[in-house]
């Protein structure tokens, strides 16, 4: 395969994936290892369809290797599927065959391959093929992309021309299959006596119309350097009359025996060489999938390694076009030929697909664009016909020397040059992921009245001739790290005439501006909306977007006057970041950005942390409340963990996942005193949604609880812990269309006290306790500044108050070694509920603001129960279990168990 290029095709992956190739043969061998996959999970099976259309055929559906007659004719149909999409295999054969074999593979083994059993031997031994009409038609009607045929006869200019009956039967087969899109890959005959190919692959000698739909394949030896040698005999027909439609490939292959036409293991003759030119189309189908006959003949026609026959013409009548070159080809043609025969190059690039034509293509056609997709041309093209670009993009990254017309459904667009004249009915675009990388047109630019000229900001248009505007001027968004000026060249020309009608912009919702004319220019002098006031009448828009807004206004308004005095080199990095921010194409993409820099991360991470030290507390509170019951003291450990969920209308919820570990001791002083110390060290994670970002914090814990019974029931509890909270921030903010991802961490201090009082009252063989208790609690947050963006955040050390109370009721009783506890609680944060931080972005770090997120649930239920059994006098276990409601949606499931050892 190495002449061919077939196998560096493969290694840049084009298989001939999903590619149905039809072959019209004798069929192949059911249990051939390098088709047939079964049992094994590496392989598959490469025979898709087969029909047995022989004469006589007792069981259509069944490959076989014997005819109606009895005279046994295989191996050949085997070899060529082999060829064409066959799996690497070695094998040992014993007997008259005896050797190990070994076949490297086919030239397109992603393909599948469609089996018409065309060929047998009649009861003298000769082998017939009966293509016919039927079985051309079930292979287009099972989808096949191409038809490999292997097999021809008599000179094409010796049956008696079009009139005679061999011509007007094939001719009809071949109409049928042309006007599916289906190419033909034919055989020229084995016979180097013979001048011109045989009458299959030479049709379109006697029926012009069928030239773009027929390859005609001979074959030539390859020399010990793995190059064609053409001084080498080979019995292969010369292409002849049908050189402007012929390809060459080896004569000679090696693959696996396939008795007894090919039991020595090695395919000789131009069966094999219409074979691996079939496996080569299979691989430009796959790079090209929408491509047709005709674009599939003119692809691989003129991309062939051209070979002297000493006529020093190409193509000529010996090797045709040369040898096939499938590492080029699926690259897209080198020519568009000859437009009266095979019409302009058609492209019909479906919706959502990108193409790209990478060789420099030149010839006598040119080039129809009528997908909805998008054909990318980045080669030098120098291609002499017309460019259409009826609908679909046609995106120019190399030249192209075409006189171009955009219809009212195409769109011209790209980074290169037009060195020609272009009249534009639908729109041409101008931009480019860098600054200054625009659009050139080397000669005329016409606008129609219905035109669209797209320009992005910082790519303006050249247009080397004269530029008659009209239509609508539509501004798209600057590059990434363009920084954005009051004014904007949108188009330069030798000369500039007429006016836009109209002026939208795409350029984002953070700009308007007006057109102004020059002799040679047109410019847009650009207005910045402020982004309060654009996030105002936004779809989507939220509560955190409008607070996001005036924040990122805020900065903006700082630097806007950075530009204005001249002091904008020294804040670089700013403004390449809000100048993509600014370049938000849509609504979508700006209230998406304006969210993701809200940090809202941040006072959820807070809120988290605080809900956790809370979480300690009240197990400390269940601690203290056990010490009711036992004057001993003891030692404990306890395992706890949450998972819970923060809403706030109009912020991105958040969820959160907590585990960790503490561990105390606690003992009685008397008079009702007692006393306990607890240390512990949990770990919490929280996800919010969309953009919002990640946290991870590890809380190191130590606190004191004390307990005083003052007699009838009467009791007071006292809880302190001290928090030491390490957090990493990580999140992606969105600046108009380009991600950044930020990195933050930051040390806290929470420092936590409780009062509770209560009463307990003997009821109903337990104990009933109503309860009221106060928290106050201290965060101290450490200063930080987020790295990866001038846009992330930066916050000084801060300190938050909240205060919050509670009411609740205990219902404990005893039954055999263990005690079961009700609880039930409601909960009020009187102030310091905001959890929202102060913050500045870094690159305008003076400018203050509020950085909001998920707060406290202002208002909490809890209820939940708590089990102690006694194992001994001296150990006991306990699991606690509850599950709190808030405010707006936010709840939280929590559960821990632990053991107690009392001395």
């Amino acid at each position: 395969m190495i002449p061919t290029g077939a196998l560096t095709a493969q290694q840049a992956g084009f298989t001939g994936a999903g590619v149905k190739i039809g072959v019209a043969d004798g069929g192949s061998i059911p249990s051939d290892p390098a088709l047939d996959g079964t049992g094994n999970s590496q392989k598959r099976n490469k025979v898709a369809w087969f029909y047995n259309y022989t004469p006589g055929a007792t069981n259509p559906t069944q490959i076989t290797e014997t005819d109606s007659g009895g005279t046994t004719f295989g191996g050949h149909g085997d070899t060529m599927a082999q060829i064409i999409a066959g799996d690497a295999y070695t094998e040992t054969l014993t007997g008259s065959d005896a050797g190990t074999y070994t076949f490297n593979g086919g030239v397109a083994p992603g393909a599948s391959l469609y089996e018409a059993g065309i060929c047998y031997a009649d009861s003298s031994g000769s082998v017939l093929c009966h293509w016919s009409s039927q079985s051309a038609n079930d292979l287009i009607g099972q989808g096949v992309k191409l038809i490999n045929e292997s097999f021809d006869s008599t000179d094409i200019t010796t049956i008696g021309g079009a009139s005679s009956a061999d011509a007007v039967s094939i001719n009809y087969i071949d109409q049928q299959v042309a006007s599916a899109g289906v190419l033909q890959v034919i055989a020229t005959g084995d016979d180097s006596t013979q001048k011109n190919a045989g009458e299959y692959a030479g049709m379109p000698y006697l029926f012009p119309s069928l030239q773009p739909d027929i390859i005609a394949a001979t074959g030539i030896a390859i020399g010990s350097d793995g190059r064609p040698d053409p001084t080498s005999a080979v019995n292969a027909t010369p292409c002849g009359v049908a050189a402007a439609w012929c390809l060459t490939a080896p004569v000679f292959v090696v693959t696996l025996p396939s008795p007894p036409a090919f039991a020595t293991g090695q395919a000789s003759g131009t069966s094999a060489s219409a074979a691996m030119i079939s496996g080569v189309a299979a691989q430009v189908a796959q790079a090209f999938p929408w491509m047709q006959a005709p674009q599939l003949s003119d692809t691989l026609l003129s991309t062939a390694t051209p070979i002297d026959d000493g006529s020093h013409k190409t193509p000529n009548p010996t090797y045709g076009w040369g040898m096939v070159n499938a590492a080029k080809a699926v690259h897209g043609p080198s020519q568009f030929l000859d437009p009266g025969v095979y019409g302009a190059f058609h492209a019909p690039v479906p919706a959502g697909m990108t193409s790209t034509f990478s060789n420099d293509i030149t010839g006598p056609g040119g080039l129809l664009m009528n997908g909805q997709g998008t054909l990318v041309l980045s080669g030098g093209n120098t291609y002499a016909g017309t460019t259409e670009i009826a609908s679909g993009t046609l995106q120019v990254d190399g030249a192209i020397a075409s006189t171009t017309t955009v219809d009212a459904g195409g769109n011209l667009a790209g980074t290169g040059v037009v060195n020609a004249n272009v009249t534009n009915n639908g729109i041409v675009t101008s931009n480019a992921t860098t600054a200054g990388h625009g659009l050139v047109i080397n000669g005329n630019l016409t606008d129609g009245a219905s035109s669209t000229t797209a320009v992005g900001l910082g790519n303006p248009l050249q247009v080397k001739g004269t530029a008659a505007v009209a239509g609508t001027m539509n501004v798209l968004g600057a590059p990434s790290g363009y920084t954005v000026k009051s004014t904007e060249n949108l188009l330069t020309g030798g000369s500039v005439s007429g006016t836009f009608a109209s002026l939208t912009f795409a350029s984002g919702v953070f700009y308007t501006g007006t057109l102004g004319y020059a002799p040679t220019q047109v410019n847009v002098t650009l207005t910045q909306v402020a982004p309060q006031a654009a996030a105002a009448v936004m779809p989507g828009s939220t509560s955190q977007t409008l607070t996001s807004a005036s924040n990122v206004g805020s900065a903006l308004a700082v630097s806007n006057q950075w530009v204005t005095s001249g002091n904008a080199a020294d804040h670089g990095a700013w403004l390449q970041d809000a100048g993509k921010f600014l370049s938000a194409p849509e609504a979508a993409n700006a209230v998406a950005s304006l969210n993701s820099l809200s940090g809202e991360i941040y006072a959820t991470g807070r809120t988290v942390e605080t809900e956790q030290a809370l979480a300690a507390d009240a197990s400390l509170a269940n601690r203290a409340s056990a010490l009711g019951a036992s004057s001993r003291p003891g030692v404990w450990v306890q395992a706890l963990g949450a998972d819970g969920t923060l809403a706030r209308a109009g912020y991105d919820a958040a969820t959160y996942r907590a585990g960790g570990v503490m561990a105390g001791a606690d003992m009685s002083f008397g008079n009702g005193l007692s006393a306990g110390i607890a240390a512990g060290r949990t770990h919490s994670d929280a996800h919010m949604q969309a953009l919002g970002g990640t946290i991870d914090a590890r809380q190191n814990l130590v606190g004191v609880y004390a307990r005083w019974d003052a007699g009838n029931g009467w009791y007071a509890n006292g809880r302190v812990t001290f928090s030491h909270i390490s957090n990493s921030v990580n999140r992606t903010v969105l600046l108009g269309t380009s991600l950044a991802a930020l990195m933050g961490g930051h040390n806290d201090h929470l420092t936590l006290a409780t009062l509770e009082g209560g009463k307990s009252i003997e009821l109903g063989g337990g104990t009933l306790t109503p309860y009221v208790a106060a928290t106050d609690l201290r965060l101290h947050q450490s200063g930080f500044s987020e790295s990866g963006s001038a846009m992330g955040l930066s916050a000084p050390s801060q300190t938050h108050d909240a205060t919050m109370g509670a009411v609740g009721v205990r219902y404990g009783t005893s039954f055999l070694k263990s005690d079961l506890e009700g609880y039930a609680s409601f909960r009020r944060v009187f102030s310091g509920h905001d959890f929202g931080m102060v913050a500045g972005f870094n690159g305008v770090p003076g400018t203050l603001f509020t950085a909001d997120g998920q707060n406290l649930p202002r208002n909490l239920e809890t209820v939940g129960a708590r089990l102690t059994t006694h194992v001994t006098r001296s150990l006991s276990w306990f699991i606690d279990a509850d599950y709190q409601k808030g405010s707006e949606g936010a709840h939280q499931a929590e559960a821990d168990a632990g053991l107690r050892f009392a001395f």
